[in-house]
């Protein structure tokens, strides 16, 4: 029988040498093609298309081979590319994508680093039974957090980036007395995809983060959606994919961050087995 990494994969289309251990995950093929543009120095190496909406972008940037994939809305798509691209290699996963903020604190356009997730969506629950917890890498979560202080301090004082809980819901049209009860937990934003991301990456060993940019608000009554039918609303809408757009190239460095440190590591480990040999 072929190895699975030796065919072609299903639905991301991949196979082997496509996919890097490194991956950021966006909502659309358009977000994966203007983030390749601006990251200073990417080399495309290949490009793949698979069924909608998984499209993937793999080359070299900096010290690490990078891949980078969108995997459409909603959980069922997120957990069938993570298992493709994780049987062709995938092991450390940044997903950048929009959110609804469920506290007032919270305005359009700021970003939450997602420490940990509540698991009110059905995917996840494939996976694990719901006492199992929903968490982001500690290293991920720790990178991150460094490079946005700096970031927000030197570069943009406008953007404000904030870590904490997050709540995964199958559906957000309509569910604002649901998410309203879960902000009272305080909740920072809801989504659709991230305790999957954890849950799944926690049972395969893999690392994970996901980074949200905020594109409605309920406390605001702003609901998801609004911004694109308001022409009022417009300028929101570039601001707020401007801010997805930094969010994601400085999910590429910490993942450069964590490439050099795992060098590091070795490195150590190999000198330690030197002087003891």
């Amino acid at each position: 029988m072929a190895s699975t990494i030796s065919v072609i994969q299903p639905y991301t289309r991949c196979r082997s040498g496509d996919v890097s251990p490194f991956i950021i995950i966006l909502p659309s093929k358009d977000h994966v093609e203007e983030l390749a543009s601006i990251l200073d120095g990417f080399e495309v190496k290949t490009r793949v298309e698979g069924r909608e909406p998984f499209f993937t972008i793999t080359g070299k940037y900096k010290v690490i081979d990078l891949t980078i994939a969108s995997t459409g809305i909603g959980a069922p798509s997120l957990a069938l590319a993570l298992e493709e691209y994780v049987r062709l290699g995938g092991r450390v996963f940044i997903r950048v994508g929009f959110g609804t903020g469920l506290q007032s604190r919270l305005s359009l356009g700021d970003v939450v680093l997602v420490s940990s997730a509540i698991r009110a969506d059905g995917t996840s629950r494939h996976y694990a039974p719901i006492e199992y917890p929903a968490v982001a890498s500690y290293e991920l979560i720790w990178y991150a957090k460094e490079l946005f202080k700096t970031y927000t301090r030197i570069y943009d004082h406008e953007m404000r980036y904030h870590v904490g809980l997050a709540v995964s819901l199958d559906v957000l049209v309509g569910l604002e007395d649901v998410m309203r009860t879960w902000a009272k937990a305080d909740a920072l934003i809801a989504d659709m995809e991230t305790s999957t991301l954890y849950t799944l990456s926690s049972i395969k060993r893999l690392k994970s983060l996901s980074i949200l940019v905020v594109d409605s608000s309920i406390p605001h009554g702003i609901m998801p959606g609004d911004l694109e039918r308001s022409i009022e609303r417009a300028g929101y809408t570039k601001k707020i994919n401007d801010r997805l757009l930094v969010a994601s190239k400085l999910a590429a460095e910490v993942l450069v961050r964590i490439r050099e440190e795992y060098r590091y590591q070795k490195e150590v480990e190999e000198r330690v087995r030197e002087q003891h040999s």
